[in-house]
C-alpha cells in the first residue's frame, strides 16, 4: 500500500461516519427534525452541525488511543515514557499527527502531493504542524495524570484529553490550560480534578 493510498484510507475512517449521520438527519421530516431539535434545546439548523462535530471528536480520539498505544509500548519495552514524540514510539502513520477538526479546517491541511514524499520528509512535516502534545514524564501510578491532548485553536470548543489510565475526556482551553499547570506544578492530578470535564461521545459505530 503506497503512502496516497494509506492517507485515504485514514481519512475514510471518519469521513463516511460524517455521512451516515447527514443522511440520516436529512431523511427525517421537517417536522421530525423540530421536535428533536427541541427537546435537545438545539435549534434544528444546528442539528447536523452538532453531529458533525461529534464524529470529528470521535475520529480525533480515535487517534489520540492510536499514538499512546505506541507510548504504552515503549512504555512497557523500556521501563519508562518516551522523552517526547517520535516516529519509532508511535507506530502510526505520519498524518495520525493530524486531527481530523484541523484537516477539515484546513488548519493546516495536508500539503498536495503529500503521499509522494519521502517518508521522512512525511514524518517531519507531521511534526512542525502536530495537532497534538504531549506530557513526558509521567508513571502508570499517576493515572489521573494526562499524558496527550489536541492542542487547543481558536476553531475548538471542546479538546480531547487521554490520560494515564486511558480514559479520555472532553476539555475547554481554559480548563486544559488549568489541569497542565496544575500538573506542572504539583506533578499530579486527582480524579476530583477531571470530575468538571465533559465525557467524550460514545463511539459510532
Amino acid at each position: 500500500m503506497n503512502a496516497d493510498q494509506q492517507i485515504r484510507r485514514r481519512l475514510e475512517g471518519f469521513l463516511p461516519l460524517a455521512a451516515v449521520l447527514l443522511i440520516l438527519t436529512s431523511g427525517c421530516s421537517d417536522d421530525r427534525k423540530r421536535e428533536n431539535a427541541w427537546t435537545k434545546g438545539t435549534p434544528a439548523k444546528e442539528f447536523k452541525i452538532a453531529n458533525q462535530e461529534e464524529v470529528l471528536l470521535q475520529g480525533s480520539i480515535q487517534q489520540l488511543h492510536r499514538i499512546a498505544g505506541g507510548m504504552r509500548l515503549a512504555n512497557h519495552l523500556n521501563g519508562q515514557f518516551p522523552a517526547k514524540l517520535h516516529d519509532r514510539e508511535i507506530i502510526t502513520m505520519p498524518e495520525d499527527l493530524l486531527s481530523p477538526t484541523d484537516i477539515v479546517a484546513n488548519t493546516p491541511g495536508l500539503p498536495l502531493g503529500f503521499g509522494a514524499w519521502p517518508v521522512d520528509r512525511q514524518w517531519q512535516w507531521a511534526f512542525d504542524n502536530c495537532s497534538y502534545d504531549y506530557f513526558p514524564g509521567q508513571k502508570e501510578a499517576d493515572g489521573a495524570n494526562i499524558l496527550l491532548y489536541e492542542k487547543p485553536k481558536p476553531n475548538k470548543k471542546e479538546l480531547p484529553v487521554y490520560f494515564i489510565d486511558g480514559k479520555v475526556k472532553l476539555a475547554t482551553a481554559t480548563q486544559l490550560t488549568n489541569l497542565l499547570q496544575k500538573q506542572k506544578t504539583t506533578g499530579k492530578l486527582t480524579d476530583a480534578d477531571r470530575k468538571p470535564l465533559a465525557d467524550a461521545p460514545p463511539s459510532i459505530k
